[in-house]
């Protein structure tokens, strides 16, 4: 998280009240589904949005900030 903040990115950490051994079972599991749900949702409608309004759609192309912070 600390490289996300160096490098300004759009995030929003969501911290699971156990161990990443038990991400698979429940109710964990279902958090963290919901965590993943509600952003594939949200990054959905604002697409959807964007669309309606007639916006061209961002680029595809990560900056060299982002690249950087995802190949560490």
């Amino acid at each position: 998280m600390e490289a996300f903040r160096h490098y300004r990115l759009d995030f929003e950490p969501r911290v699971l009240p156990c161990g990443h051994y038990t991400t698979g079972e429940t109710p964990y599991k279902f958090i963290d589904g919901w965590y993943m749900g509600w952003f594939i949702y949200r990054a959905y409608k604002a697409l959807r949005e964007e669309k309606a309004a007639g916006l061209d759609a961002p680029s595809l192309n990560p900056s060299e900030a982002e690249e950087e912070a995802v190949s560490r």
